[in-house]
């Protein structure tokens, strides 16, 4: 699955996850347009990829082996 696959089936499930570094901060609209052209593909790339999921300290093991589930496909 794609990053924004397991987000949108986590975001349906009302897991929080976050697409951290998306957009680049280079990108971002404190700067305009000055960054835009600049030639990151790494860092675009990985800013494409990128999925934090939830981490916290009330986690509980019953709802990381439910998120490890959803990923893994087995809904």
């Amino acid at each position: 699955m794609t990053r924004n696959e397991v987000y949108d089936i986590m975001s349906r499930e009302g897991i929080y996850a976050r697409k951290y570094f998306y957009p680049l901060t280079s990108d971002q609209e404190c700067f305009g347009l000055a960054y835009m052209n600049n030639d990151l593909p790494v860092a675009r790339e990985l800013a494409r990829q990128i999925l934090c999921l939830p981490i916290y300290e009330g986690l509980n093991e019953v709802d990381i082996r439910w998120i490890l589930d959803l990923i893994s496909g087995g809904e």
